[in-house]
């Protein structure tokens, strides 16, 4: 009840003139970070199942719907974009592995810094799975305080640059390097029965949505098992995702016009529980590790954040479809969605899946050879 009552405070509050421009998404972060530093909800991690069924259930659920109405002609479109930006992106974590390694000093054996640069590699290319087999394949996972402080300071920097993306593309735009250049035309797929949003909402429409979302989530859930036991592991988010963009192409869908609004209500929990992860007082405990962690991860999101916005203003890459390439890189392709809605371009959620999901495939390797090349 807590965290639902967090998404509909910060739905609520971004409608305020002084708050619009702040978002309920970036709202979520903060409350969600707050109310878990000062003990009123537990941090991930805690025993507490309400996390487990928000990621295991809830975000699968919402990416469904907010893919649900997914335009092909939007991922046409800002496609190839996306995928330059999000390489570009990918190649900038990779230097920053390098640089961090050598600048940073951190009082680790040689071995350990090299596993820990491909760690965070992997992970910012990828996701939490390609960190974990890095870290796995290492034997990092051994090295008690270091492993838990290098997923602590992970989880606080991750929340802290997914607040600088949503604030990104507003700040570049108001920059000589986009005098001209005006958002997309066409943020959101054209929707003829769009209006009838305007109406008092029907049982069907709020049903029948929830009751696809469920339906796609445990189908992927049975599917992922079922490959994993022929020896060909899908991951549950691939086939959630090539559900929804199957089902959104079906005559009727644009129909479902609550869709959206109810898996940004699902991606704002979701935030809720990222901002909740935000342990700033077991950091501060870790002192002098947490502090060289802290540099070592911030000389890599700076390296890619050098190759990333100064190609992409290079290449006259929109800000928004840089913000979201970032977040794929960064925060993994769940996150994608949620902060296309922020910045106000939904039609880039899907390209930021796709995009992120490809990270995921490749992330290990280019976490392995960072790692190898390092030692």
């Amino acid at each position: 009840m807590a965290l639902l009552t967090v998404v509909a405070i910060s739905e609520w509050a971004a409608r305020w003139p002084l708050l619009r421009k702040v978002g309920s998404a970036i709202l979520a972060f903060l409350l969600g970070a707050l109310l878990a530093n000062l003990d009123i909800i537990p941090t991930p991690g805690n025993d507490t199942p309400i996390y487990d069924a928000v990621f295991g259930f809830i975000l699968p659920g919402a990416i469904f719907l907010a893919l649900l109405q997914a335009n092909l002609r939007a991922l046409l479109k800002a496609g190839g974009a996306m995928v330059l930006a999000f390489f570009l992106g990918a190649v900038g974590v990779a230097i920053g592995a390098f640089v961090a390694a050598y600048l940073v000093p951190i009082a680790i054996p040689d071995s350990s810094l090299a596993a820990l640069a491909g760690m965070f590699t992997a992970t910012y290319i990828g996701g939490s799975a390609n960190f974990n087999a890095v870290a796995l394949a290492y034997g990092m996972e051994s090295q008690g305080s270091l492993y838990v402080v290098a997923i602590l300071v992970d989880n606080v920097i991750t929340v802290l640059w997914l607040m600088m993306l949503l604030a990104f593309p507003g700040l570049m735009r108001r920059t000589r390097f986009y005098p001209n250049l005006q958002p997309s035309a066409e943020p959101v797929a054209s929707n003829p029965h769009q209006d009838e949003t305007l109406q008092r909402p029907t049982v069907f429409q709020v049903t029948a949505p929830l009751a696809m979302a469920a339906i796609a989530v445990l189908l992927s859930d049975g599917l992922a098992i079922f490959f994993g036991e022929i020896g060909f592991p899908v991951p549950g988010i691939i086939i959630v995702t090539t559900i929804a963009l199957l089902v959104a192409q079906l005559p009727g869908i644009d129909r479902l016009t609550l869709a959206p609004s109810l898996g940004m209500a699902g991606l704002l929990l979701f935030l809720v529980v990222v901002g909740a992860s935000a342990d700033v007082a077991a950091l501060v405990e870790a002192r002098s590790l947490g502090m060289a962690m802290v540099g070592f991860i911030a000389t890599i999101l700076f390296c890619h954040a050098i190759v990333l916005v100064g190609f992409g203003v290079l290449l006259r890459i929109e800000p928004e479809v840089i913000a979201v390439a970032s977040v794929a890189n960064i925060g993994g392709s769940a996150v994608a969605p949620a902060i296309a809605e922020g910045v106000g371009r939904p039609n880039l959620a899907l390209p930021g899946v796709l995009v992120g999901l490809l990270g995921t495939a490749l992330g290990t390797y280019a976490g392995f050879s960072v790692a190898q090349l390092l030692q």
